[in-house]
């Protein structure tokens, strides 16, 4: 453990932190949970309407398995915790994060695409910031650091998770309750590509370990750190995962425009709107383009170029304010003139 790690303590987590929140080993079919939300951005449903309907849906992974309805409505409740679908006046239906993944990547197919995975990576990591790398980064950095050329075993991992939970803050954690927690996230890190499963444990891949590079960041400044440093660590992940992506060079002023142009088109497109757009979705949408087309953007520095965008050519875009304050995990932008939610293009 490095000397940030070992100077770090947090006493607590946020009381919101989703560490708290429902997880279940049997919830890492990443491939259902795509299907789930695709299929409640048609209809929105009830729980038990969602159980009933969603149980006779074959999940797109795990050889077109049906899950019962227990199951089902373990993984509305998973996805929820994750930020990727609401219950609002008892019924689910898709987050904005949730809608922009379909969105992204459209197709159901069992092995994801680079979209998917550069998506789900920074939805995750955004997570584990809010958490202070204590989920995801910390069971990457506990396989790094006790891996050579032995693989770990579900039970080391986990005991490692308890450990770190028990070293940076006052939480303690039952066994059991920890191992669906790390077998949820193992099973999804799989899925994405940043560790590899074999008979005897796991390793990391490159990606894993270029991710896992996050960690201290992650431990020492959470949020704050993801919006600035998240962007070049994903970008870097999907040129691992593509070999044909080549790092590319800094955006220009042009380039950054004609990609939030494409962006507000994409999802006024999809949505069949053409109101103003909501920043979290325009952010989220604008990046993952972008870090899948190997271009290092951070939250940050997305968030500086739009406010630039709209002082320099305010014939054209502006920025709108929201009724209601909104904060992680659907932060909108703070501007010298305050806070913003809504993004609207003249010309899309």
């Amino acid at each position: 453990m490095s000397p940030v790690a070992q100077g770090t303590s947090l006493s607590s987590l946020p009381r919101d932190a989703e560490l708290f929140g429902s997880t279940f080993r049997e919830t890492g079919d990443l491939a259902f949970i795509k299907r789930l939300i695709g299929e409640l951005k048609q209809s929105p449903l009830t729980t038990r309407a969602a159980k009933l309907i969603l149980s006779k849906v074959p999940s797109p992974g795990r050889e077109s398995r049906k899950y019962g309805q227990k199951a089902v409505e373990n993984f509305l409740y998973v996805s929820e915790n994750v930020h990727l679908i609401t219950l609002d006046k008892n019924v689910w239906k898709p987050s904005p994060y949730g809608v922009c993944w379909i969105l992204l990547a459209p197709g159901y197919e069992e092995l994801m695409s680079l979209r998917d995975k550069v998506f789900l990576l920074r939805h995750l990591l955004m997570i584990d910031s809010h958490n202070h790398g204590l989920w995801l980064t910390s069971i990457l950095d506990s396989i790094a650091q006790e891996h050579g050329q032995t693989p770990v075993t579900t039970k080391r991992i986990v005991q490692c998770f308890i450990d770190n939970l028990g070293r940076h803050t006052t939480v303690r954690i039952k066994t059991a309750t920890a191992s669906h927690k790390v077998q949820q996230m193992l099973a999804w890190t799989a899925t994405i590509g940043l560790v590899r499963n074999g008979p005897d444990g796991f390793f990391l891949s490159e990606e894993g370990n270029v991710a896992a590079s996050l960690h201290e960041r992650l431990l020492a400044e959470g949020y704050d750190a993801y919006r600035r440093k998240a962007g070049p660590i994903i970008a870097k992940v999907a040129i691992l995962m593509e070999p044909a992506l080549r790092r590319k060079g800094p955006l220009s002023e042009k380039m950054f425009e004609k990609s939030i142009k494409n962006t507000v088109s994409l999802i006024r497109g999809k949505l069949g709107s053409g109101r103003p757009v909501s920043i979290p979705s325009l952010r989220t949408v604008g990046c993952v383009q972008l870090l899948a087309r190997g271009y290092e953007i951070s939250d940050e520095e997305f968030d500086n170029r739009l406010i630039a965008l709209t002082n320099k050519l305010f014939y054209k875009y502006s920025l709108q304010r929201s009724r209601e304050p909104r904060q992680y995990p659907f932060p909108g932008v703070k501007a010298p003139r305050g806070s913003f939610y809504y993004f609207d293009a003249i010309e899309s």
